[in-house]
This record gives C-alpha cells, sequence and structure tokens, in this order.
C-alpha cells in the first residue's frame, strides 16, 4: 500500500465572515451544517450546506465568506529513510464550483495563496432579525487522496473560524469501492456528528476506501490489516516449505 503523501491541513468550512458580520457581536449563529465528502478516484467531491441565523434585533448582511484547501504532502522516502528537504506543499485544483445562497447561485473567484486554494463567495444578502440564510457550495477538489495498489487514503481538516457551530454531519460517501474505514469511528452509512464546535476548533476526517475487495468498516486500516494478513500468510508458507525440506532431507539420509 503506498503511504498518503497529501494531508489536506485546512479547509476551512464556510464559517468565515466578512469583517461586516464579525463586527455585529456574536449575532450571526450557524444553527446547522452538513458536509457530504464523496470520496471518488480523482480526490473528493464536496456538498457542504449550512444555515446562517441572526439573532439580534437588527438585520445582518453577512458579507463574504472562505472556502480554504490546503494539502501537504509527506516527505518522499528511499526505501525507509526520510529524504531531507522533501517535505512539499501539493497543489488542491477544484473544478464543476457552484454556490447557492437562499437558492441562487452568487459569483465566487478562487486563487492561490501559497500552497492553499481559496474559494471567495458572496454572501450579501440582509438576514432580518431571527431570520435565516441558507448556503450551499457543490465542488469537486482534487489532490486529496493518495492512490494505492488496493486502497486509496484521504484525509482532510474542517476547521471553524471566528463563529460556533451547534451541530456539524460529516457524510463519506464512497464513490466507487468500499469504505472500510474512518476516524473517527462512523456511525450509519457513514455519518460523523459533531457538537458544540468552538470558534476555531477542528474537525480531522480520515477515510479509506477499498478498491476491488468488498471489506467492512474496520478498527483499523484495511491497508495494514490486509498487509499484516499477507505477510503472515507468507511468511507461514515459508516456514512450511522450509520444515517440508528438512523432512525430506531427513528421510533421505535414512
Amino acid at each position: 500500500m503506498k503511504r498518503p503523501r497529501l494531508l489536506a491541513w485546512a479547509l476551512l468550512a464556510p464559517l468565515l465572515l466578512a469583517a461586516l458580520a464579525a463586527a455585529q457581536g456574536g449575532m450571526v449563529h450557524y444553527s446547522s451544517e452538513e458536509v457530504v465528502a464523496g470520496l471518488a478516484p480523482w480526490g473528493v467531491r464536496l456538498h457542504i450546506s449550512y444555515v446562517i441565523v441572526n439573532r439580534g434585533d437588527e438585520p445582518i448582511v453577512p458579507g463574504y465568506a472562505y472556502l480554504r484547501l490546503s494539502a501537504r504532502s509527506e516527505k518522499k522516502l528511499l526505501g525507509v529513510i526520510p529524504i531531507p528537504g522533501s517535505s512539499t506543499g501539493a497543489p488542491i485544483s477544484l473544478g464543476n464550483v457552484k454556490v447557492l445562497v437562499a437558492g441562487k447561485p452568487v459569483e465566487y473567484t478562487v486563487y492561490k495563496s501559497g500552497y492553499a486554494t481559496v474559494l471567495k463567495y458572496n454572501v450579501w444578502r440582509a438576514v432580518p432579525p431571527g431570520g435565516s440564510l441558507r448556503v450551499e457550495l457543490t465542488l469537486d477538489a482534487r489532490g486529496l487522496v493518495a492512490d494505492g495498489l488496493l486502497f486509496r487514503d484521504y484525509s482532510f481538516t474542517l476547521q471553524h473560524s471566528t463563529e460556533a457551530a451547534s451541530r456539524v454531519e460529516v457524510v463519506l460517501k464512497p464513490l466507487g469501492g468500499w469504505l472500510c474505514y474512518a476516524h473517527p469511528s462512523p456511525g450509519p452509512g457513514g455519518r460523523l456528528v459533531f457538537t458544540g464546535l468552538k470558534p476555531g476548533s477542528g474537525i480531522t476526517v480520515e477515510a479509506e476506501v477499498s478498491k476491488y475487495i468488498p471489506i467492512p468498516l474496520l478498527p483499523l486500516r484495511g491497508s495494514t490489516v490486509f498487509w499484516a494478513l499477507a505477510a503472515v500468510a507468507a511468511a507461514a508458507l515459508l516456514a512450511y516449505r522450509r520444515l517440508r525440506g528438512r523432512r525430506r532431507l531427513e528421510e533421505g539420509e535414512w
């Protein structure tokens, strides 16, 4: 199994408000958020939806929001020896981007910031007191998967910024293959539920998909279990052949 070389360390979900919203003193609240991560052979297909709630007595305008994606490759290995200075950033590319605010498409821009890819989109919609605003994003992110011989590894972090979120659900859906490992351990349907997230907190999700062999969810990575069993089987076969050869040699000496 080829070990993952990419680590998505900063997936900033659309919880980052513009300065106008930040100055409104806690009137903005994210009542719910759902992240559906389709684990595809080429990367991750994301569908993110959340609701902005105005808990204040005055109308608010959230402004701009940002989705930041970044990855970092691990050090290259010469056998099992790390090559000094080989740890570099890995590019993330976005495609098929669609942003809806209150069910209507809005403008967005995509730009690079170092090794990060940033999606900036328009949420300049007034939210009346006690009102809410639904935001939906759909996009394809390439560069978040390490493809091995029999398994594919995924890893990303969902990090909240200035606002808290009462509930976030992450649903893992393999697009080809079988979900055989996830951390944290998912519930039915590959669903992870997080509650009471504080501003600045982060959620790290790791997953592995078996490409050809139907493997159920395991407490360990499927690749670890598979190759460990393969190593044990190979060692047992080698031991059996040596024992058989020794017996034949002893029988020949008689």
